[in-house]
C-alpha cells in the first residue's frame, strides 16, 4: 500500500505535536502548518525505491517541500 493510513497519519500527528510543543512543523524545514490539511505525509525511504507505509518511515513536510527530489532533499 503507497498510502499511510489514517491510523499512522494520527499518530506521527501527534508525536510532531509533542515533539513541537503543540504545534504542527515540517520535518525539513521546521515551518509552522495552520492545520493538518496543510500537512503532506512523505515517505523518508521513497516508496519506489522500496519504503514500507510505515510510521516509522513517514515524516511530514509543509506543501513547499513535497516536489523536491529524495536526492537533493537535506
Amino acid at each position: 500500500m503507497r498510502d499511510f493510513t489514517d491510523s499512522i497519519k494520527f499518530s506521527v500527528v501527534r508525536d510532531n505535536l509533542e515533539k513541537n510543543n503543540g504545534r504542527i512543523c515540517c520535518e525539513i524545514c521546521g515551518k509552522e502548518l495552520k492545520s493538518i490539511n496543510e500537512c503532506h505525509f512523505d515517505h523518508i525511504e521513497a516508496y519506489a525505491k522500496g519504503g514500507k507505509s510505515i510510521k516509522t518511515n513517514c515524516q511530514i513536510l509543509c506543501l513547499s517541500l513535497i516536489h523536491i527530489s529524495e536526492p537533493t532533499r537535506p
